[in-house]
């Protein structure tokens, strides 16, 4: 397109505290996300809305009968968003806006997914739903921080050494093997040091997600308006601890897409039936190597 995007992520010791205090998995929210693009209107500062995020993550809590628990996270959550926009509006000159980027989901829709492709997708929640955040490994470990610090380095290991199959080869627009690898772009420690997430991502995936959130909006000035969605990534992958096994997980990513591309359209979604199920396959096999079953 001829325009430029820097994402940059985030971490916060407090937020990060905030999330875990209600249990290690939610550490899977921590990333913050920034970004910055270039379009006809000159340079564009997005994030990634905590709030629209753990209004999902944590929306077990709800499901389970805590309401009063899921209501308290997200009014810490609106008063974190709130300092963090003021740190970016520190910056010296352009607008200082806060425009939620169309479409809007209430709560009420974030909840009950009832604007959301619900048949392909199921409920908007991370933990009461094991298919949309699903485990996709495990292993003993008697060693503590050790133990995962060494499943760590055999995942980059393994992500370092993937080759790709022919599904993901042929899968639309790749321009040469390189961009299908998988890179680990950041990661945060829970606080206790027995749960970590990590960031994967890659420019194919990144390239055609653009693409597709951006072609309803094409213009002859922007031909990749779509790059409006960089805050979009990485992907998270989980690892927590529990009886002594160290447990891998991932988001489904049809239900991922939908939390972030949402707003592409059912057509789009029609049109890529087939992307969420090969990108599925392709990060488990990246991730797993010779274990991926």
């Amino acid at each position: 397109s001829g325009f430029k995007a820097k994402l940059i992520l985030l971490s916060s010791n407090s937020y990060t505290n905030l999330l875990t205090s209600y249990g290690n998995k939610y550490l899977v929210a921590s990333f913050l996300r920034v970004g910055l693009y270039e379009s006809p209107n000159g340079i564009q500062v997005v994030i990634a809305d905590p709030e629209t995020i753990n209004r999902v993550v944590f929306n077990d809590l709800w499901e389970n009968g805590k309401k009063n628990d899921y209501e308290q996270v997200i009014s810490k959550t609106k008063n974190f968003k709130s300092n963090l926009l003021k740190t970016i509006h520190l910056i010296s000159g352009g607008s200082k806006v806060e425009n939620a980027m169309e479409p809007i989901r209430s709560d009420e829709d974030l909840r009950e997914s009832s604007k959301d492709m619900f048949m392909m997708v199921g409920k908007m929640t991370f933990f009461n739903d094991e298919d949309q955040f699903p485990k996709v490994y495990t292993r003993k470990n008697n060693e503590g921080r050790k133990g995962l610090e060494n499943l760590i380095n055999d995942l980059r290991n393994n992500l370092k050494s993937f080759k790709p199959v022919k599904d993901d080869i042929d899968y639309r627009y790749v321009a040469s093997p390189e961009v299908l690898r998988w890179k680990i772009i950041g990661q945060v420690f829970s606080p206790d040091s027995s749960s970590v997430v990590l960031g994967i991502t890659r420019q194919q995936t990144e390239g055609l997600s653009f693409q597709i959130a951006g072609s309803k909006r094409e213009t002859n000035e922007n031909k990749c308006p779509g790059i409006d969605h960089l805050v979009a990534y990485p992907i998270e992958v989980l690892i927590t601890q529990n009886n002594g096994q160290l447990i891998v997980s991932t988001a489904r990513e049809m239900f991922r897409m939908d939390m972030f591309f949402w707003d592409a359209g059912k057509m789009a979604f029609m049109n890529h039936m087939s992307m969420p199920s090969v990108l599925d396959n392709s990060i488990r096999r990246a991730l797993l190597g010779k274990e991926f079953k």
